[in-house]
């Protein structure tokens, strides 16, 4: 006999658009089949469909393994999946579990061979559904950038998103935004290019000025380097068409389109392995039919400088400690900065604290005391000194899931940033975004958490900490260590490759 409740209600929801069934309304509908129970109701706002990884789907699949309920009900197919492959999965679970499915919208009986042929009939639909409007918003997107229409979305800081007439049809573009952002993004041009300027002293400066950042969170060197980078802001001339063309990007425009007025339109994805380059390399660009804000000249000099210092060796990389590069905040996950004071004490500066985004401080965290924790954790796992040797196992196959889910879950944390710093046209938009970043945010904590397990020491031939000089043990610490996480209170918690 099960205990406890034993029906569950499920409801899904990617955008609260018109004519869309509300979460609400989804709610009240499966809780009249639910009987006299009162049902258990799992949400995920602001998810596709097109996959399992949604956090109160998951959840909801964890309760039926341990044969919480009888029966999950749902408005609608498409709620629960879109597709197939994710729906025979997630039936076999139920299955398992003798927990029935309940679609209040289509009838079918799964206890019966008809029933199970009319469901997954339901679940190809669905997903050939979701995959036709996938590739009609894809192919849309692509026919509007090419024309140098805006192809949608928010509009970048210092824009607004508008209308203008062309040939008789009103067509997307962008319209000047805010005087004051307008201000704001030439004077961050103009400083950028200064000698004695930097992206980290352009963006404390806009911080303590007060100065409003995309989304609302401050600025930070990032944030300022993506928007120097950006073309929709130049007024592109044939200069611009050559930088770009050495650079690698594909430009769709003839050269005569580039007046030095209007703007250019980047779009194509890169792969999360092409991030580190160069943001146009290897994508399209197009003229756009709106106006840029800063000439030329200006803007490849800032573009420049970005490619300069880039390449610029780091001379005082990990002059303060064998751990410089791996030390991040444990409440926002920004780098952590070493500083040294007058009498030679180093401590720890959260650099998204410094950015006005984290309110953590480390005043009181002394280096010297997290290294030697770190050099603990490492005499633990190798057992330094010994001459046996253990072979370091393969990663598992789960390992790899985990490392795959967390790159793309880096990714996406990545579009919603640009999102933010490109401009949010409504606190309805923000407050989505943000709450997607927040469940990605506790998803990749809780993969990172789970990836740190206690492992069966690994022994290493020849290595003797007491020997090493200091580039040794930075080696050391950068071969085996992914990361150190410190908090405001000196606790440390060290992520391990291995």
């Amino acid at each position: 006999m099960r205990s406890g409740r034993n029906v569950a209600v499920y409801a899904r929801q990617s955008l609260d658009i018109k004519d869309s069934l509300s979460i609400e309304t989804q709610i009240e509908l499966c809780t009249r089949f639910s009987g006299e129970a009162e049902p258990i109701v799992y949400v995920d706002k602001g998810f596709s469909g097109k996959n399992t990884k949604r956090p109160e789907f998951q959840k909801l699949l964890q309760d039926v393994e341990q044969n919480r309920y009888e029966k999950v009900i749902v408005y609608k197919l498409d709620r629960f999946t879109r597709s197939v492959a994710d729906f025979i999965q997630t039936w076999e679970i139920l299955s398992r579990h003798q927990t029935q499915f309940v679609s209040i919208n289509e009838s079918f009986d799964t206890s019966t061979p008809m029933g199970r042929a009319t469901i997954l009939m339901i679940a190809v639909f669905a997903q050939l559904e979701r995959e036709t409007i996938a590739l009609r918003v894809t192919d849309n997107y692509y026919a509007r950038v090419k024309d140098g229409r805006w192809p949608g979305g928010p509009a970048p800081y210092g824009f607004r998103n508008g209308r203008v007439a062309l040939d008789g049809k009103q067509h997307a573009t962008l319209l000047p935004g805010e005087p004051k952002e307008i201000q704001t993004v030439q004077d961050i041009f103009a400083r950028y290019i200064q000698p004695d300027e930097s992206l980290g002293i352009i963006a404390r400066r806009l911080n303590d000025a007060g100065v409003e950042a995309p989304g609302g969170r401050g600025w930070n060197s990032v944030a300022v380097r993506r928007m120097l980078q950006s073309p929709v802001y130049v007024r592109a001339d044939a200069s611009i068409y050559y930088f770009l063309q050495k650079k690698g990007c594909r430009i769709e425009s003839s050269l005569l389109d580039f007046d030095g007025r209007h703007a250019v339109l980047l779009y194509g994805k890169r792969k999360a392995a092409d991030r580190k380059r160069q943001p146009w390399e290897g994508r399209s660009c197009v003229i756009a039919n709106f106006e840029g804000y800063v000439d030329a000249a200006l803007w490849i000099a800032a573009n420049e400088k970005i490619a300069v210092n880039k390449q610029l060796p780091r001379g005082n990389m990990g002059k303060h400690s064998w751990l410089t590069g791996l030390l991040k905040c444990a409440a926002c996950e920004s780098a952590l900065v070493i500083t040294v004071n007058e009498s030679g004490t180093r401590y720890l500066n959260c650099a998204g604290h410094r950015n006005h985004v984290c309110e953590k401080s480390y005043r009181t965290v002394c280096l010297s005391e997290v290294e030697a924790v770190v050099e603990q954790e490492i005499r633990r796992l190798f057992t330094l000194g010994e001459t046996k040797r253990q072979e370091i196992l393969p990663e598992s196959e789960e390992e790899k899931k985990t490392e795959q889910r967390l790159q793309e879950i880096e990714k996406q944390l990545g579009n919603i940033a640009d999102n933010f710093i490109l401009g949010v046209p409504s606190a309805a938009v923000r407050q989505q975004l943000a709450e997607r970043a927040a469940n990605l945010e506790a998803e990749r904590k809780q993969l990172r958490l789970s990836a740190v397990k206690e492992k069966d020491p690994i022994v290493v031939a020849g290595l003797d900490w007491e020997t090493m000089n200091y580039e040794e043990k930075k080696l050391t610490a950068r071969t085996f260590i992914r990361r150190v996480i410190v908090d405001t209170a000196g606790q440390v918690t060290v992520e391990w490759k291995v």
